[in-house]
């Protein structure tokens, strides 16, 4: 006679459930689905693009590193960026998934690089030439790599904005102790967005939606750990929170890449709204 635990039990019936659910999803027209993702290495054997593939995603979100460049020679850089479009599994990924995205620090061409990158005109026509972004996009025609569009689905509005953190951010302030890399930034003028992504982005969370789904390469809220954040922008963070509050903004997810962690942050609001970092 065989022995089942009630922990063993428990743990199949989670599967189970699991499973049915994952199902019940794939058999439901309705349902939109997102992946998205960041920190890929071009030389290791990508194996999530095949799992991803599998969950048949809507639509799949770069959220920064899709190459680690770290150059300001753009003919390595789009080298790395050919290596990784003719991976098998990514080039099948991408042939039957929509793709938007942002880049970050790696693949903007400098370890935690903002605006006084030499080579980020040349970098952002490399990053969007990688994306497949017609030549023709408002995005093509002006500086930074921030974009959006809005999806339908079932009767309900999804728009999908993707900022961009690194074309207009200010210098880093290097923090004075031996267990942070950065600390908060004190001058007034110092910006991550820069005014022009401002200005857009607080249209973009104007726009009557029923979902907001907001692509940041680094964390929005969690800012203790010393390494690049918005939090080492006070100011900007406490901006970005202004803006969703006064935009009446619906169901505001917050999606960021950048740490090689999975990690879920909240922020109580009186609205809707669900940063994911």
């Amino acid at each position: 006679m065989i022995k089942i635990s009630k922990a063993t039990i428990f743990l199949l019936s989670v599967m189970l459930l699991h499973y049915s659910f994952l199902k019940a999803q794939e058999q439901n027209p309705d349902v939109f689905r997102i992946a998205f993702g960041s920190c890929n290495k071009v030389d290791l054997s990508n194996p999530f693009w095949e799992d991803m593939a599998n969950r048949d995603p809507d639509l799949f979100i770069w959220g920064g590193d899709v190459i680690y460049a770290d150059t300001e020679d753009m003919s390595k850089m789009e080298e790395m960026y050919a290596v990784q479009k003719s991976n098998p599994a990514y080039s099948n990924f991408i042939a039957n998934t929509e793709i938007l995205g942002t880049w970050d620090d790696h693949d903007y061409g400098i370890n935690d690089g903002g605006a006084a990158y030499v080579k980020k005109q040349e970098s952002q026509n490399l990053f969007l030439d990688f994306l497949d972004v017609p030549k023709d996009a408002p995005s093509r025609k002006r500086e930074g790599v921030y974009n959006s569009k809005t999806y339908l689905k079932a009767g309900k509005s999804i728009n999908v904005i993707v900022l961009d953190t690194r074309y207009f951010r200010t210098q880093l302030e290097a923090s004075a102790g031996p267990d942070k890399r950065y600390e908060p930034h004190r001058r007034k003028n110092g910006t991550i967005l820069g005014e022009q992504q401002w200005r857009w982005f607080k249209e973009e969370l104007s726009e009557k939606t029923d979902f907001t789904i907001i692509m940041s390469s680094i964390q929005l809220l969690s800012a203790e750990h010393g390494f690049e954040t918005w939090g080492n922008f006070p100011k900007e963070v406490k901006r970005f929170i202004k803006a969703v509050k006064r935009s009446k903004a619906n169901a505001v997810l917050v999606l960021s890449g950048d740490r090689h962690i999975s990690e879920f942050s909240k922020k109580k609001h009186e609205r809707p709204c669900l940063p994911a970092n």
